[in-house]
């Protein structure tokens, strides 16, 4: 069973996938994004785009034949949410996916206030500098419109056979439950 793991920037993905960790496979791509790479990565590789939708369909291609659930951190979902792949491409790999299911594909979304999300990532930002310029969706009105573009297009892969999951955000759980 593959699991898809998709929310805002800071929303608490991989705290949610931290706490199933030790009784799964966990992968995480967030390497495969454009945005996150050096000028000197860039350089070493020639076609960004071309580049993490190999790296996005080799998962895909490869899923169905590990007998165990997978969770996947940030998936070729937020890459188009995120402008990091183009349309063709998220196209292409949904069909990719659809059509090497042994199980229908999960999608979980993690579903955090914006607010949360503004916050930790300001603290990401101030505790490690790589992160100072990265991204770009750190306004309020920024990760309203993104939030509202994953929920357009989860439903849409719902309707194309994905099962859907809302969450409320991991990390709005643990602040609540220790006030």
């Amino acid at each position: 069973m593959l699991y898809l793991v998709e929310g805002l920037n800071c929303a608490g993905k991989t705290t949610y996938i931290e706490n199933l960790k030790k009784h799964i496979i966990y992968i995480k791509t967030h390497w495969c994004n454009p945005l996150r790479w050096s000028d000197k990565k860039k350089d070493i590789v020639y076609a960004s785009h071309d580049y993490s939708l190999g790296a996005y369909e080799t998962v895909l291609r490869l899923y169905k034949n590990w007998p165990e659930a997978i969770f996947w951190d940030r998936t070729f979902i937020s890459a188009y949410i995120y402008d990091s792949i183009s349309k063709r491409y998220f196209d292409y790999l949904v069909d990719i996916c659809l059509e090497n299911q042994v199980s229908t594909p999960h999608i979980i979304f993690v579903d955090t206030k914006i607010d949360t999300c503004l916050s930790r990532l300001k603290s990401l930002r101030e505790s490690d500098p790589k992160y100072k310029d990265y991204i770009w969706c750190d306004t309020f009105v920024t990760m309203i419109d993104k939030r509202n573009f994953f929920i357009d297009v989860i439903d849409k892969l719902s309707k194309k056979g994905f099962v859907t999951q809302y969450i409320k955000g991991v990390y709005n759980e643990r602040t609540t439950s220790h006030s």
